[in-house]
């Protein structure tokens, strides 16, 4: 079965959220490992990064938004 033809920038948008999502898991699993180490340090970094890494993925997110590439399952689970 064809799929249907999907604006490239709504696909772009749509490709940036997720990678912005998986940039987030990650520096979330950074944090994590800097609290099992109990190395402050460490904590303060990973949890700017991931500070940084979770409004870059707000920004995408209204991006996409706006243009229709939010995924379904993330407007499904929206309140």
């Amino acid at each position: 079965m064809p799929q249907p033809s999907v604006d490239p920038s709504v696909q772009h948008d749509a490709d940036q959220l997720e990678a912005s999502l998986g940039h987030v898991e990650a520096h979330l699993g950074a944090l994590g490992d800097a609290l099992k180490l109990q190395d402050a340090v460490a904590t303060e970094a990973a949890a700017s990064n991931l500070h940084r890494a979770l409004g870059h993925a707000m920004e995408c997110f209204a991006r996409a938004a706006r243009r229709g590439a939010v995924p379904l399952p993330c407007v499904a689970a929206w309140p």
